[in-house]
């Protein structure tokens, strides 16, 4: 898969340097929820992501009742939202 899609994060990484801030993790929680599929690379995270954040965003997804495991190779998990 590579890093082909890291670009998507940098207007996110811009706000982020500009006011960093908790509450800008929440609003990417909100968005990530309207979205169908949640990539996660666990290998690979964002460059200055701390080990800890990328295991919680881990197993919240994997605890979530809206998300199921479509794909799962190495570190790189793929979630799909339950449709109802």
């Amino acid at each position: 898969m590579g890093d082909r899609a890291a670009f998507i994060f940098y207007p996110l990484a811009l706000l982020y340097k500009i006011y960093p801030d908790v509450h800008w993790l929440l609003l990417v929680q909100a968005v990530a929820l309207a979205f169908e599929y949640i990539l996660l690379n666990l290998r690979h995270p964002w460059h200055d992501t701390a080990d800890t954040a990328v295991s919680v965003a881990d197993r919240r997804v994997k605890k979530s009742p809206l998300f199921q495991i479509s794909y799962q190779q190495d570190d790189v998990f793929l979630f799909e939202k339950i449709r109802n």
